[in-house]
């Protein structure tokens, strides 16, 4: 994305912003829409009884058409490239991971935070990067890995909601003031699936309008 980016406008990015956000929102409205009519066609096609070299090309097709909702949403609450880009060079870093992860633009910090219970106590951390089912977060203290944490993640813009889940301690590295932690969704308290992505793009969209 970002040889594209060059191609197109030369290595000045000091201009690098998408100052319409009422147009990006559009243009993201439309091309979501568009693109989970695809998505469900392909969920449909799945049920039925097909070869497995043509189950595995719709499972392939499936995933990127998710991930490509998921970029346009991103891009609709960040509406900012510059963080996309970021976005797009964090996941290249780390190709192995199996979903896509998104940075918290900095204009939702003030608004959502992250909780963590340890020992009975919900302590706040600072969310960096989340995806679907995964995120990581900056926390002042250790966790040990493989355990489970209850978290809540709150949004205090104008109403306050909140939605609580689980997560299983994948890694915990120490970073100057604290530690850097990875961690994947096990369950939330109101549902059988977590689409933690959902959850932080329903957060912002909500902001966003209230801010209008």
């Amino acid at each position: 994305m970002k040889e594209r980016c060059r191609q197109i406008c030369g290595d000045d990015v000091s201009n690098c912003f998408i100052n319409n956000k009422k147009q990006i929102a559009c243009i993201a409205d439309m091309v979501i829409n568009k693109v989970f009519g695809i998505s469900s066609v392909v969920e449909i096609a799945l049920k039925e009884n097909l070869k497995e070299d043509i189950v595995e090309r719709l499972d392939l097709a499936l995933k990127e058409t998710q991930e490509l909702i998921d970029w346009i949403k991103f891009l609709q609450i960040a509406n900012d490239l510059k963080t996309l880009i970021s976005a797009s060079e964090l996941n290249h870093e780390a190709e192995k991971r199996s979903e896509m992860r998104f940075p918290l633009p900095e204009i939702y910090k003030q608004y959502l935070a992250l909780k963590i219970n340890t020992f009975g106590v919900y302590n706040q951390v600072t969310l960096l990067n989340f995806s679907r089912s995964g995120l990581r977060f900056k926390s002042l203290f250790p966790l040990e890995t493989n355990s489970v944490k209850e978290c809540i993640l709150v949004t205090s813009h104008i109403i306050s909601k909140e939605v609580s889940f689980n997560v299983i301690i994948r890694h915990c590295i120490k970073d100057s003031g604290g530690y850097i932690v990875g961690g994947q969704i096990e369950k939330v308290s109101d549902s059988t699936s977590f689409d933690f992505f959902k959850s932080i793009y329903d957060y912002a969209i909500d902001i966003l309008r209230k801010q209008q």
